[in-house]
């Protein structure tokens, strides 16, 4: 997310306490979990590698709640949440309860088509048996790959635009020569040109100008439009 230094005229609702995180179903080969939307990814990612249980190991070293993830089916190379979610749990606006079935077809790129103007508050995810060696091997592997490879020491919002098909964001900003790119403390990243990175004090305000910019000049340069994977809270 990225809001406006103006704020929000509006409410907003933390789910932090909704961090339940409790097993429902489980034989030999695979387990059903109930994961509350507050719960932190890194928390799961903890609790099934200590289970031995495979699923989310996509979730190394991304940040922020589960609920956050589901609604923008976050993920990485290696996986996404439409991989393992089975049911999803919601408020709708009038606060009336709904839970629905879900598979991989209810999920694409960094987007699901079940949550529209309500709330979700939980989900059950299935996850398989598996060698807590491997697990953690694996896990290892994917923190080294982003420690190297995105700029992990600042601030930013992630990563700030969808891939387009067959290509890679960062590298459309990389060649049109963003790299480096600033607006007062908001800088396009010299180690990964998707993530627009806070130097010290940047306000959203310059965050946006470098956002608005790089689609600009990766539209001249490139002729792709490049669709925002952050989403930016105004007051518009």
């Amino acid at each position: 997310l990225l809001v406006s230094d103006e704020g929000f005229r509006g409410i907003v609702f933390n789910l932090s306490k909704l961090d339940q995180l409790k097993i429902l179903k489980k034989n030999t080969q695979a387990v059903e979990v109930f994961v509350g939307a507050g719960l932190r990814k890194q928390k799961m990612l903890s609790w099934a590698m200590r289970k031995a249980l495979s699923g989310v190991e996509f979730l190394s070293g991304v940040p922020g709640q589960m609920g956050g993830g589901l609604f923008m089916n976050a993920g990485t190379a290696y996986g996404c949440f439409g991989d393992v979610v089975q049911r999803i749990h919601m408020l709708d606006s009038a606060g009336g309860q709904e839970v629905i079935d879900v598979g991989p077809q209810d999920f694409s790129y960094r987007a699901q088509r079940f949550c529209k103007n309500k709330i979700i508050t939980g989900a059950v995810i299935r996850l398989i048996a598996g060698d807590r060696g491997r697990i953690a091997q694996k896990v290892g592997a994917m923190i080294s790959d982003r420690k190297a490879k995105q700029p992990l020491a600042l601030p930013s919002c992630g990563s700030t635009f969808k891939n387009p098909p067959g290509q890679t964001a960062g590298r459309l900003i990389q060649s049109a020569g963003l790299c480096g790119y600033r607006v007062g403390q908001a800088m396009v990243s010299e180690k990964h040109a998707n993530f627009i990175v806070n130097l010290g004090g940047a306000r959203a305000d310059h965050v946006f100008s470098v956002l608005k910019y790089v689609e600009r000049r990766v539209k001249e340069v490139h002729g792709i439009h490049l669709e925002r994977e952050v989403v930016v809270i105004a007051n518009a």
